[in-house]
């Protein structure tokens, strides 16, 4: 054992020596933010953040602390990644399948301005259509249409009134339940009178018996005759009547397609055409001769649900979901609610979840907190798998919590950034065959940095952060010191 000398205890670690720090307090160091000494790891998670390849979803291995998934908030914001498209999402009434709402996409930014659009455009159909309508060049059109109308009918019933005349009985319109109708009557002293008076006026010493059943007689002749150029006159009244409706529809299609053309060309799309040609049609196919109180509000039915608006600048939605639920995930459909209890929903009362505000950028999960709500990981994962987010999942489409409407699949371009520890990261790699697939991309934090002049000198400038954002009192350079022994 010669040769071997007892190291002193002040020996046994390592001293940070105050003077060496460069500074008197932490006042006199610029604060840094995100983590230090993690040169690997975040290399990873910004090949993550940048990589346009399916599956390059990001695992957070290593972080510790309540602060954790804001500190990762901020090493996104630092790293400033690239932006993938943004679009505002819409949701609109699906004329075919009221209960399937109909997605639209717009230019980021666009949303807004296409509800107010298509708001005026509600607006017309319920306050101005109507008047526009009415106006002269249309109105001498369809007093045009409705002489026509009285000339044929003339031309039908007039031989067959003279005929009547002739033989003494006349064509009177009488109330027969909710419909007028037209009947036969005898004509006495010139007047027509109801078959059932003829009695009264025998009695009288009017008629004579003779002459009432030479009424019935000639009446009941002419009865096949009438039934023929009554259901003629009904023919000519449904033909004109057509021709009327069709006069108004070519002028409100006009009028109305003028209108959606003018937003078309502000918002250019397939879907956007499509669904404003459902509206005119559906315009002019049911609200031309129905009475107003018998539809739905122009401005309820013809409106647009912006679910999601992003700013039409560069930057990225970055979203942390602090309680994953299923429905703060995939979003929700409210409901209306009545003293019987749950009525019926639209496509009004869709809301977006945080994968959605999270589209085209990045979503940051506490992979434990995620896994312990039911279905939330289950349908995350199926969001990557295909790329389309189903607000109303088939997990829950036919139970009695599922709303009864199911919006139109939205596709989505996310990356999802899971922090957890590493017994979480084998037990998913484990039990689920897509997380590899999904989640190709690991990022692991280290609990130690090198102990070396720098390191100390960037733990300093974390501490000059922590007491600043806390606004506690600077440290001084002993005190540094101590907290980096």
């Amino acid at each position: 054992m010669s040769g071997l000398e007892p190291l002193p205890t002040a020996a046994l670690r390592w001293r940070c020596d105050p003077k060496s720090l460069g500074f008197e307090s932490t006042e006199e160091v610029a604060p840094i933010a995100g983590v230090v000494g993690q040169t690997s790891a975040v290399e990873a998670l910004h090949f993550g953040l940048a990589s346009e390849a399916p599956g390059q979803n990001v695992f957070i291995r290593g972080l510790t602390g309540t602060g954790r998934m804001t500190l990762v908030r901020r090493l996104l914001e630092q790293l400033r990644p690239p932006c993938k498209s943004k679009q505002d999402r819409c949701y609109v009434h699906n004329f075919a399948a009221p209960d399937r709402p109909r997605l639209l996409s717009l230019a980021a930014g666009e949303g807004r301005s296409f509800r107010r659009a298509m708001h005026e455009f509600g607006e017309f159909i319920r306050d101005g259509l109507k008047g526009a309508l009415n106006g002269d060049a249309l109105k001498a059109r369809r007093e045009a249409l409705e002489r026509r109308e009285r000339d044929l009918i003339t031309e039908l019933t007039g031989p067959f009134e003279k005929a009547l005349k002739e033989a003494g009985l006349a064509l009177v319109s009488v109330q027969l339940g909710p419909l007028p109708q037209t009947a036969i009557f005898p004509l006495v002293e010139g007047k027509p009178v109801p078959p059932d008076e003829l009695e009264g006026l025998v009695a009288a010493g009017k008629l004579t018996e003779k002459e009432v059943e030479g009424f019935r007689e000639r009446g009941e002749s002419f009865e096949r005759q009438l039934a023929e150029v009554t259901e003629q006159v009904r023919e000519v009244r449904r033909l004109q009547s057509r021709k009327v409706h069709s006069l108004l529809e070519e002028a409100a299609r006009a009028m109305l397609g003028t209108r959606a053309q003018e937003i078309l060309a502000r918002y250019p799309g397939e879907a956007v055409r499509a669904y404003l040609s459902e509206v005119v049609d559906d315009v002019a196919e049911n609200r031309l001769s129905a009475p107003p109180e018998e539809l739905p509000d122009p401005l309820k039915i013809y409106g647009v649900n912006v679910v999601l608006e992003h700013s039409p600048d560069g930057s990225c939605p970055i979203i942390v979901e602090t309680t994953p639920t299923m429905g703060n995930l995939l979003g929700t459909v409210d409901r209306e609610w009545t003293p019987a209890g749950p009525a019926s929903s639209d496509y009004r009362m869709v809301r977006a979840g945080s994968i959605l505000r999270a589209d085209g950028g990045y979503l940051i999960l506490d992979v434990r907190d995620l896994i312990t709500e039911g279905g939330a990981w289950k349908s995350l994962m199926r969001t990557l798998r295909t790329g389309l987010l189903e607000i109303v999942p088939p997990d829950l489409a036919g139970t009695m919590w599922a709303p009864n409407l199911k919006p139109e699949a939205i596709p989505v371009k996310v990356r999802v950034i899971l922090v957890g520890d590493s017994s979480l990261y084998y037990l998913l790699d484990a039990n689920d065959p897509d997380f590899s697939d999904l989640f190709k991309v690991l990022a692991d934090f280290d609990s130690e940095i090198d102990r070396e002049p720098e390191g100390v000198r960037q733990y300093a400038a974390v501490l000059a952060r922590i007491a600043a954002e806390e606004k506690l009192l600077a440290f001084d350079r002993t005190a540094v010191a101590a907290l980096a022994e």
